[in-house]
């Protein structure tokens, strides 16, 4: 399974003070997704305050993608007005870290005797773990997840679900003949390349490997050819009753297992890329481009000459 996450990542030094109520310090954080996010901070922010009277936090206007609060950073950073705390996605850490833009967590994590305890578990550190040190800490995960209509199931007599994507397209067109003219939904725009990734890992296949495009071969052709879940792992324990009573969203957590991590374009084109490759997604959609073999060739050509040799 494809994991997208959005970290917490700490751009300044006065986002980690402690202080005292006489030393009170105002740290500015930054976040994409109101239609998202805004809910849940809403209801966290009172609950910090109460924890840390001496800490007051400023959000700033969020951002709208995660492509969009990475380009923001990138521009904060030469205007220096960057915010203290901001959330990215996954794969937009590195970049980050490279440029050194964000600061090493590990002189406050030696200082926190139940760190792990409290949740953070190694297999998640280590996705905001660089050089040995971690720069990000994990906020929510998701996975995509197929739901299926099992009235339109039935009708079109699929008593199995499919659970191989040759099983899907075959489903499909049972669902067309009985009337179904668009028998499935794909979020193919959403951030990232989010789900182009995803089709290549359910494969077993990244879509970079070892710096250079991976996704010119049979894998990638055939990727063309066609909710949140919190990360630490005491904070879904206590979802328990939640779970129970909503099913469908526990259908990500029981697959935490199986995760699989959302890669980060190496270099300094690393946004850039993102977009060639939903520009080139889009073009299937709109019917600009019918010939997936030549849509891959030039998208693994453009690509390839935008990573760094």
């Amino acid at each position: 399974m494809h994991l997208k996450t959005i970290f917490a990542v700490f751009l300044t030094a006065s986002a980690m003070l402690i202080t005292s109520v006489s030393q009170a310090v105002t740290i500015e954080v930054g976040y994409p997704y109101s239609s998202l996010f805004d809910v849940t901070f809403k209801k966290i922010y009172p609950m910090f305050r109460e924890a840390h009277p001496d800490i007051e936090v400023k959000f700033r206007a969020t951002y709208d993608n995660y492509e969009d609060a990475a380009n923001t950073i990138l521009r904060e950073r030469v205007s220096n007005k960057l915010p203290d705390v901001t959330f990215q996605g996954l794969n937009r850490q590195a970049m980050f870290v490279e440029k050194g833009i964000a600061k090493s967590l590990e002189p406050f994590i030696a200082k926190e005797a139940n760190f792990a305890k409290d949740g953070y578990h190694k297999a998640m550190l280590d996705l905001g773990t660089f050089n040995g040190q971690v720069y990000g800490l994990p906020f929510s995960v998701s996975l995509p997840v197929g739901y299926y209509n099992m009235d339109a199931m039935n009708k079109a007599g699929i008593k199995k679900l499919p659970s191989t994507w040759d099983e899907v397209v075959d489903a499909c067109d049972k669902l067309r003949a009985v009337g179904y003219d668009n028998p499935l939904f794909w979020g193919w725009n959403i951030t990232g390349n989010w789900f182009f990734q995803a089709l290549m890992w359910s494969q077993g296949e990244p879509i970079i490997k070892n710096g250079k495009v991976n996704f010119d071969g049979p894998a990638g052709l055939k990727a063309l050819e066609t909710g949140y879940m919190p990360p630490n792992k005491a904070a879904n324990e206590m979802l328990g009753d939640f779970y129970r009573q909503n099913p469908n969203k526990h259908t990500a957590v029981r697959q935490a297992g199986l995760l699989r991590e959302w890669i980060a374009y190496p270099g300094d084109n690393s946004l850039a890329i993102t977009q060639v490759l939903y520009d080139g997604l889009e073009s299937i959609v709109t019917g600009d481009s019918d010939d997936m073999a030549a849509l891959q060739e030039e998208l693994a050509d453009e690509v390839s000459s935008m990573l760094p040799n």
